[in-house]
């Protein structure tokens, strides 16, 4: 299982996602049938008719992510994901199924701080699976024992599903790796509003990250 999971990893090829490849397509049928199209004005009033100002406003928004997406993976050594918004429960999901991607909530659409935390926090994951995957230390055992051995998946209706989940070290990691990141490469200082998992988080970067 850890071979299928690292072999679908491996396989993403990070891309525009399949809709602004449509709608650009689209955009540049219609420059060619019109050639007076030639001003980024006039292309944006023909992607809003076809398509809808708010997929526009999307695209902008995607535009500012993937620069954002591709400078964490970098930093952590794994490829980038192409991420979507999308209305889910969570604040955001690592999706695994080919082609594996980050979706994140469409609340959080005109948030970038809360896009950055989501990105940071998903891509840890991706880190996470290629470690536990090939164990160099007692940590990445315990996360294998975590992803591949024990994994049970979050059930937000479900308060002890919720706890179990987020007491896990897998998930204290992403957390923690996210504040430190954000601090160190965007000045950003975020805290869990959960102060005494907070204080969960803060041990854990004294003992791995300082």
């Amino acid at each position: 299982m850890c071979a299928k999971l690292v072999d679908k990893m491996c396989a993403t090829v990070y891309n525009v996602i399949a809709y602004k490849m449509c709608a650009e397509r689209k955009v540049r049928d219609m420059t060619n049938k019109n050639k007076n199209l030639y001003n980024e004005e006039e292309l944006k009033k023909e992607f809003i008719k076809n398509f809808g100002e708010d997929h526009w406003e999307e695209e902008e928004v995607l535009a500012v992510l993937v620069k954002d997406c591709m400078h964490i993976s970098v930093f952590l050594g794994v490829e980038a994901l192409p991420i979507c918004f999308e209305n889910i429960q969570e604040d955001s999901r690592l999706i695994l199924e080919y082609p594996a991607h980050i979706e994140i909530n469409r609340k959080y659409l005109h948030n970038h701080e809360e896009c950055l935390k989501s990105i940071c926090h998903e891509l840890r994951h991706v880190y996470q699976i290629y470690k536990a995957a090939d164990p160099e230390n007692e940590r990445h055992e315990r996360w294998h024992k975590e992803l591949f051995n024990h994994f049970t998946p979050i059930n937000l209706n479900d308060k002890v599903s919720v706890v179990e989940y987020n007491t896990k070290e897998v998930e204290i990691d992403a957390y923690a790796f996210t504040q430190v990141i954000l601090n160190q490469e965007y000045g950003l200082t975020i805290k869990h509003p959960n102060k005494a998992y907070q204080i969960i988080i803060e041990a854990y970067i004294d003992k791995y990250y300082n």
